[in-house]
């Protein structure tokens, strides 16, 4: 039998199965089971002693079964007295579907970088890892500011030809991690990240093999906090005034207000 896709949809008949009674009457009806609980069995038809059945799932299958095989008995037994029996294995082969989404080490994923790092600077790695075993491939959702990161390794740099900006205090991105489908169809050589992909949870695309697989994504929150540098002095406002402006007259008491200076430093 072809194999079934492992996210087939419940009470979808998979097999037929028939068993043949010599026998008449009461002695030639047949009840049916089966021994495995992802599966159920129901009375098709009977036609001169050869009583046929079908075989549904229950609910969902599972790829990643040893073999990503379901083996199980089906059995037949008559309702005569004693009623006779008689079983048959039956073997499912399950195929894979790209059903798992990627998932990020960390739904909230933190950073620290000096405000005057240079250009090209490493900031972080991103990770995340496929349930299916497909490859997985990162973007950022913003790719206009300050920041890049490989699509591939998921290192995340300052752009080689950009500084940050000192007078942030974070910046908050959001990066995408997508799978390739390589579980269930290997993709083409020349695949690229569809346009307007940012508004798609998931989509189509042709492989090398023109099958058709569906690509998962999914998102978590980059936060880089920029860390202030102390590499500024203090300035004063309008120092070559101050001696001008500072008039005291003698004999004046103990703290009397003389003249007001103003200084402001350009770090945090």
């Amino acid at each position: 039998n072809q194999p079934v896709p492992e996210d087939l949809a419940p009470n979808t008949f998979i097999i037929q199965v028939e068993v043949h009674d010599r026998d008449s009457g009461e002695n030639a009806d047949i009840d049916w089971s089966v021994s495995n609980p992802n599966f159920y069995i129901k009375h098709h038809e009977s036609d001169r002693g050869t009583s046929r059945a079908k075989i549904f799932n229950v609910g969902k299958l599972d790829f990643e079964i040893p073999q990503h095989m379901y083996r199980f008995d089906v059995i037949a037994c008559d309702r005569g007295q004693p009623s006779l029996c008689s079983s048959a294995k039956v073997s499912v082969h399950i195929s894979n579907v790209n059903d798992e989404k990627p998932k990020f080490d960390q739904k909230v994923i933190l950073a620290t970088l000096d405000e005057n790092v240079p250009p090209g600077a490493y900031v972080t790695t991103v990770q995340a890892t496929d349930g299916d075993g497909d490859r997985i491939f990162f973007k950022l959702k913003d790719e206009s500011g300050p920041f890049e990161i490989n699509r591939e390794s998921g290192i995340v740099k300052v752009k080689s030809d950009r500084r940050i900006d000192p007078r942030e205090d974070y910046y908050n991105l959001t990066v995408y991690a997508e799978d390739d489908g390589s579980c269930c169809c290997p993709p083409s050589s020349n695949y690229n990240w569809p346009v307007n992909r940012v508004h798609l949870k998931s989509y189509q695309y042709t492989a090398s093999s023109n099958c058709k697989v569906k690509i998962n994504r999914e998102e978590a929150t980059l936060v880089i906090k920029i860390r202030d540098i102390n590499d500024h002095a203090p300035k004063f406002h309008n120092c070559d005034s101050y001696s001008q402006q500072a008039r005291v007259e003698e004999e004046r008491p103990i703290g009397t207000s003389v003249i007001q200076v103003q200084a402001s430093d350009e770090d945090k």
